[in-house]
């Protein structure tokens, strides 16, 4: 192999490392950031349920204890009357302490109901039905659970474009850099090719004049 390519696909090869850790460490970061503000959104819709705000949640006129029965939630239905933190935009469900669903936002989301291990509010991502949802869960002072997820498709979407566009900055790169080291190898080849016939004249003839 030549002095020209063994020098570009060095180059390329080290282009390519660099834009690949580059692109993970980006895509990360990217992700994280896109999870943290769905969990931050999660928490926020859980604010109702606090206990610092002193509300008794153990009445049983409490909209999120239902009458022991499944159902969805519908603003005119008595005590599924929807909660505040209820919109079209996450999905609710509320279990009671047997681990039983009272009621749900949305009966065609079956989200799964995680174990808190002692702690108030743990999150997940989950898969329901083939779609991945972030999922917070969290214990409502009356002993119910209460476990509200967001879809992650828009999320995803947002991340492949991401990732698409990482990969085909690094192909560029990785060309660029192979034409790079090209041009380089070949700048670099001619003086040392000069040098080298310099020395096969000197060894055919022992004059040390030659010219380099």
């Amino acid at each position: 192999m030549s002095l020209r390519s063994q020098l570009a696909i060095t180059m390329a090869l080290l282009a390519l490392g660099v834009s690949a850790t580059m692109g993970v460490l980006s895509y990360n970061a990217t992700r994280n950031e896109a999870i943290s503000a769905i969990d931050s959104f999660l928490e926020r819709r859980f604010g109702p349920f606090d206990a610092s705000d002193g509300t008794d949640r153990a009445d049983s006129s409490s909209p999120i204890r239902g009458d022991g029965d499944a159902g969805p939630l519908d603003e005119t239905d008595g005590a599924r009357e929807r909660p505040p933190f209820t919109a079209g935009d996450s999905v609710v469900n509320v279990y009671d302490v047997d681990g039983s669903l009272v009621v749900t936002s949305d009966p065609d989301v079956a989200l799964p109901l995680p174990e808190l291990d002692g702690v108030d509010a743990v999150f997940r991502t989950v898969s329901v039905d083939g779609e991945r949802y972030r999922l917070r869960a969290q214990s409502a002072p009356d002993g119910t659970t209460l476990v509200n997820a967001r879809a992650l498709a828009e999320s995803d979407a947002t991340l492949a474009a991401v990732r698409d566009r990482l990969i085909v900055i690094g192909i560029v790169v990785t060309l660029l850099a192979a034409v790079l080291g090209w041009f380089a190898a070949v700048r670099l080849a001619r003086p040392l090719g000069r040098l080298s016939d310099a020395a096969r004249r000197v060894a055919a003839t022992g004059e040390l004049d030659a010219d380099l």
